[in-house]
This record gives C-alpha cells, sequence and structure tokens, in this order.
C-alpha cells in the first residue's frame, strides 16, 4: 500500500461513515414517528458511535501525516569512514569548522538559515578544504563531505552553548557565548609585538 492509497483510504472511510450516518439519523426519525422507541434509541447511540469515529479517524489521520512529513523529511549524515590514518590525513575536522561556522552566523545577522550558513562557511574554509572533503558522500551524492562535517559538528556546538537549542528548523543562531568565543578568538590572533619591533618603533619616534 502506497502512501497516496493510504491518505485516500483515510477519505473513503470518512465518506462512508457520513453516508452511513445519514442514513441512520433518516431511519432515526422515522422510527420516532412511527412510535418505535426502542429502534431510535439504539439509532441514536449508533450515531454517537460514529460521531466519535469520525473524530477518531481525524485524530489517526492527523498523526499519520506528522509522521509521514517527519520520515520524509529527516536528513541521514553519514559520519565520514575512517579507514586508516591516511584517511583520517585527508578528513577536515569537525573542530576545524567551529570558528568559520560562528563568524558567518554573526556577519550574518546571528540568526540564518542552513543553506546560508554552509554558503558562508564554504567561503571561509576554501583555503583549508581538500579534494576529499569536497567529494559527495556515497550516500547521498548531491552531499559534499564537508556540509556533512559542518552539520555534524553544530549538534555539538549546541550542546557546549555555541549556539541556541531552541532555533527555528533549519535555522542556526550564535549565542552570547558563542560571540565571546569570537572575541576571545580574535585577541589570540593579534600577536604581541617583538622587542625588536618595539625599539624601532621608539627609534621612529625619536627622531
Amino acid at each position: 500500500m502506497t502512501l497516496g492509497s493510504t491518505k485516500n483510504m483515510f477519505g473513503e472511510v470518512t465518506s462512508s461513515v457520513d453516508e452511513l450516518m445519514k442514513k441512520a439519523k433518516e431511519s432515526s426519525k422515522h422510527a420516532f414517528k412511527v412510535g418505535d422507541y426502542r429502534a431510535t434509541t439504539t439509532l441514536s447511540e449508533n450515531i454517537q458511535r460514529m460521531k466519535q469515529l469520525k473524530k477518531n479517524m481525524a485524530e489517526i489521520h492527523k498523526e499519520f501525516n506528522n509522521i509521514e512529513h517527519s520520515v520524509t523529511s529527516i536528513q541521514i549524515i553519514e559520519k565520514p569512514r575512517t579507514r586508516g590514518s591516511n584517511l583520517r590525513g585527508k578528513v577536515t575536522t569537525g573542530k576545524d569548522f567551529i570558528t568559520p561556522i560562528l563568524k558567518s552566523i554573526n556577519e550574518l545577522g546571528g540568526s540564518v538559515k542552513t543553506s546560508d550558513v554552509l554558503k558562508k562557511v564554504k567561503q571561509k574554509m576554501s583555503f583549508k578544504l581538500n579534494e576529499f572533503d569536497k567529494q559527495p558522500l556515497p550516500s547521498n551524492p548531491s552531499m559534499p563531505r564537508w556540509k556533512q562535517t559542518a552539520q555534524s559538528i553544530r549538534v555539538q556546538m549546541v550542546n557546549d552553548g555555541l549556539l541556541k537549542k531552541d532555533s527555528p528548523r533549519g535555522v542556526w543562531e550564535i549565542s552570547a557565548q558563542g560571540r565571546k568565543a569570537i572575541e576571545s578568538d580574535q585577541k589570540k590572533s593579534v600577536k604581541p609585538k617583538s622587542k625588536s619591533q618595539l625599539k624601532g618603533n621608539t627609534k621612529a619616534n625619536s627622531k
């Protein structure tokens, strides 16, 4: 049975219940008119049962649609397979993506769709990504390995508090802790001047 035929089945059952309920109401009116109150009571009970059945069917149909959406929209992320030290050396690790992801989200406003984040990260990581990173996954030819790595590390970043946990589906949001991590990284990247540079500056200022 296909998903389409299952949906049709819900519609057919609902239509059948409506048709049967219509007949029961007509019979109930006739039974009451001729004085058969026992039949009237039985038919009324069946009408109530059919109303409850329709309500249950609607709830089941709604739950089925929710499950169908969950199953068909889930994205399976394949972890890079490591077959020895040579392969591990080729893979750009998830740790390498953390700072570029944080900076990309921050530069794009702090709350960004997944596709926009990855596009920005690709630009920032262009010098780092190798040919192996750019190869498609065997299970998903439309996804390069680096995208899978970036999306995998996002889970860790959320758990570490760098990204918000309550973001809408398909949106990456940087947290206050994530912004502090960017500031800390920027401070580390500013190297203190050497003694020779300081002496040179002092001589230049004295002239």
